[in-house]
């Protein structure tokens, strides 16, 4: 048959996952379904990175991870902290845990870490803010204690989620963390008695404080006590964890804060908070809402992503990553949004750190009950075991009208690896069961070209020297959806460009 008999379509999901649509209503530069994917730089559709082990033994008793940080001084020194579920607080320095810096801290909330200067101020929702300077400990008697958030603000130390006055906000002398009352110094409420208790507090944009509540949101703009002023943003918008604020500053967009609400992802630009998940809505429903605390967040700053670790259904841990590309937004009839991708990872912490000898960036997480810290960036395994990455087509209607029944014939797919397999599965007449089309097996550049270019079709903008495989098949309905799945601890897959369907057309079913 010649090229000129079929009709062609094409598929690449560089706007992420919609699980909140009909299949048959997802357009085609989506995905309808999938986990452990991701498209990089809105080019290339790829396996998620895998993660290994950072500390070779675990920490003592195997305590969950449950809260990570990093403390950079002046003179250039880094540490890295880990603070588990047993109220210890670790040092640890490529990959061994050297030394113990708190012990006996309350275990009911994941521990707050805050930067102030060269010290880090860790609280515990229970006890006085506790500091450490790389070398000695100690403690901020003068601070309220039982505050559970803290951030620093124009060289100020701010705490709220204060046992007692839940919503109160304090903050400190300028540049100094231990000093709370006289020049300087003050304490104000936000919306006391509105039903609500304060959430989280961050830092953003040069003089703002943003001070969320659960279902409302402020901000206190000035550079000093005389000059402070305290306004609503939204009194319908509020966060969930503190833990779930990262500000990210784009090069071509500005600062904006993005933060978990009780109805999904929000982002904020300064002037307008504004939802971004709407197309994962589905999978926002299923999160354990008796669980927003320990939900943790981190930015990946050589990405671009904004990565929320959240637990579903029933389970007592996180569960699952949601990973969103904080750098190709796009508008339509349903709002703003960015391209999401859910990832099957079990991580109690995240943080992003910078290695001391290459200050690269890395990203990590903490373990469940194994005194782990893992580190993502392998190509192949999450520490030595499988991923099952796949990623589903929209419901594809080939049809021109009720009754006509179409064969899928070739799909045309782009690969710029030479490592792994896919398997290309079918699924048709709205819910039939997968049906292996084929597995494509990548082979060395260029070994196919001639026996894939034979009848004179391409993927768009594939290079000569890259592989593209062609899967014949005979998939007969009018409505079609494919899926490339890969199950391996050793191989991973690249797939640029898109995905090219090419079907003809049939006649009327009996």
């Amino acid at each position: 048959m010649s090229p000129s008999a079929l009709t062609g379509t094409q598929w690449f999901p560089a706007k992420g996952l919609n699980t909140a649509q009909p299949a048959h209503r997802v357009p085609m530069d989506m995905a309808s379904a999938g986990f452990d994917f991701v498209v990089d730089e809105n080019e290339v559709l790829k396996k998620r990175d895998g993660y290994a082990q950072v500390n070779s033994t675990e920490v003592s008793a195997s305590p969950s991870i449950t809260s990570l940080s990093s403390l950079y001084l002046s003179s250039g020194t880094k540490y890295e902290l880990l603070g588990t579920s047993n109220g210890s607080v670790y040092q640890e320095s490529a990959g061994v845990v050297t030394a113990q810096v708190f012990s006996g801290l309350q275990t009911t909330y994941p521990l707050d870490y805050t930067q102030f200067l060269d010290s880090v101020i860790v609280l515990d929702g229970s006890s006085s803010p506790y500091t450490w300077d790389g070398s000695a400990t100690g403690t901020i008697s003068a601070a309220p204690s039982s505050a559970r958030y803290g951030e620093t603000h124009l060289n100020k130390f701010f705490l709220t989620g204060i046992a007692g006055n839940l919503s109160r906000v304090d903050y400190s002398a300028t540049g100094d963390f231990n000093t709370y009352t006289g020049a300087g110094t003050d304490q104000f409420q936000v919306e006391q008695n509105n039903g609500q208790i304060t959430t989280g507090i961050k830092s953003f944009s040069g003089n703002e404080l943003v001070i969320f509540k659960e279902r409302s949101m402020f901000k206190l703009l000035g550079v000093d006590k005389p000059s402070f002023t305290l306004s609503s943003i939204d009194l319908t918008i509020g966060c969930i964890s503190n833990r779930t604020i990262q500000v990210f500053k784009s090069s071509t967009q500005g600062g904006i804060l993005v933060f978990a609400s009780q109805d999904g992802i929000y982002v904020y630009d300064g002037v307008t908070p504004r939802k971004i998940s709407s197309y994962i809505q589905d999978f926002w429903d299923s999160i354990n809402r008796t669980k927003y605390d320990i939900f943790d967040s981190t930015i990946d700053f050589d990405k671009g992503r904004y990565l929320l670790s959240v637990a579903t259904g029933s389970d007592s841990i996180n569960s699952r990553i949601i990973s969103v590309d904080l750098l190709h937004p796009w508008e339509d009839e349903n709002g703003l949004h960015f391209p999401i991708t859910l990832w099957r990872v079990s991580a109690q912490s995240l943080n992003t750190e910078f290695v001391s000898s290459t200050n690269a960036q890395r990203l990590v997480f903490g373990g469940s009950s194994d005194g782990l810290k893992y580190y993502f960036g392998t190509l192949y395994s999450d520490n030595g075991d499988s991923i099952e990455s796949y990623v589903v087509t929209p419901l594809m209607k080939f049809e021109d009208g009720l009754g006509q029944e179409n064969c899928l014939r070739r799909i045309y797919s782009a690969w710029v690896t030479t490592a792994g397999s896919i398997t290309v599965s079918s699924e048709n007449k709205d819910g039939t069961e997968w049906v292996e089309e084929e597995i494509i097996q990548a082979v060395g550049a260029g070994a196919a070209i001639g026996d894939d270019f034979q009848i004179g079709i391409s993927a768009i903008g594939v290079p000569e020297a890259s592989f593209t495989a062609r899967t014949n098949t005979q998939v007969r309905s009018r409505r079609i959806k494919i899926r490339f799945l890969q199950d391996s601890a050793t191989r991973y897959f690249n797939l640029q460009s898109p995905v090219e369907f090419y079907y003809k057309r049939g006649g009327l079913r009996n």
